[in-house]
């Protein structure tokens, strides 16, 4: 019977073992417009341990924001669902106004903002800014348009979170 403490000692390890929380984006839904194309992308990426600064995929914002615009497993990994989402309503009368909505995992489509290099490519800036104490934003602006997308970001524990898109374009 020496399997039986070996087997009861294999439960007790992958009993503790820290779960993910499953992941599956699937929808058409755009979130902001930088997000028009599905990808179908259905990978269960781990949520990150708050403290493991191991989990973040890089030790500063400026590479933080590199690799989140340019990774969907970084995104749905590192976003903070619901995510407010912030967008302006041209057609409201007497005047245009903003209105927010929570979007849910389900309702997300990935990629949630463009690829650096593309931006650069479509004519559009991108600019990447810490807000002390605990915040930071990337926001794409495209040169003599009403283009303006900001992604709001805020750190939990080691790394950050994206926890809203603020779409102010007209």
């Amino acid at each position: 019977m020496r399997i039986f403490p070996v087997l009861l000692l294999s439960l007790a390890v992958v009993a503790c073992k820290p779960q993910s929380t499953p992941s599956t984006s699937t929808s058409s839904t755009p979130v902001a417009p930088a997000a028009t194309a599905g990808t179908g992308h259905t990978e269960q990426p781990a949520r990150p341990v708050e403290g493991d600064a191991a989990a973040c995929p890089a030790p500063d914002f400026n590479g933080f924001a590199e690799k989140f615009a340019s990774s969907i497993s970084v995104q749905a990994k590192y976003t903070h669902w619901p995510l407010e989402s912030t967008s302006i309503d041209a057609a409201a009368a007497p005047e245009p106004k903003p209105v927010a909505k929570q979007v849910s995992e389900q309702e997300a489509s990935y990629p949630l903002l463009m690829a650096f290099d593309r931006a650069k490519r479509e004519g559009q800036s991108v600019e990447v800014t810490q807000i002390p104490p605990d915040g930071a934003q990337i926001h794409y602006t495209k040169p003599d348009t009403d283009y303006s997308i900001r992604y709001l970001f805020k750190r939990q524990g080691a790394c950050w979170q994206l926890v809203a898109i603020k779409d102010e374009s007209l």
